[in-house]
């Protein structure tokens, strides 16, 4: 039985794996996370891992890729999948475009090896964090060609109330 405030840490899946690298030019894949049966979830933040070899660039997405339908973060209504709300206000198609929304992103430099951006989203300080209950899900929806990152997740955290 789950404690009342069940902490939640848990990584978005397309429902066989947890890393969003591929190429999804041609349809949309959805990266989701859905709360318990009979369960409200607070999730008070999202962090974003891409991991690229080469150097970042904040006008391309990771180290040299151009989006051209880019990426949404959306709650989803589970009955129908229409959109509740779009969390982007839009959508990302640049590493630049992580930090004109969450404001927290840094690229991890350790002088060797494959550069990483890692972005932390507190939808909590922006006011409230986001309320899902088991008629919504959370989704990241990607519609381009991600197979040149090596690694690209996507972490929620928050409780059960």
């Amino acid at each position: 039985m789950l404690h009342p405030r069940h902490r939640i840490d848990g990584f978005l899946s397309n429902g066989s794996t947890t890393s969003a690298v591929g190429n999804y030019a041609s349809a949309v894949e959805r990266f989701i996370w859905t709360p318990l049966t009979n369960r409200t979830a607070h999730i008070y933040r999202m962090i974003v891992t891409i991991e690229d070899a080469g150097a970042f660039d904040a006008a391309k997405y990771g180290n040299n890729i151009t989006l051209t339908k880019g990426i949404q973060v959306v709650v989803r209504n589970v009955a129908d999948d229409s959109q509740v709300h779009n969390l982007a206000a839009g959508v990302i198609k640049t590493s630049g475009d992580w930090g004109a929304r969450c404001f927290d992103v840094d690229v991890k430099k350790w002088g060797t090896g494959n550069e990483i951006l890692v972005v932390r989203w507190t939808f909590a300080r922006a006011g409230s964090p986001i309320a899902l209950n088991d008629s919504m899900y959370l989704s990241v929806e990607l519609n381009d060609d991600f197979s040149n990152l090596v690694n690209h997740r996507f972490l929620i955290q928050g409780e059960y109330v």
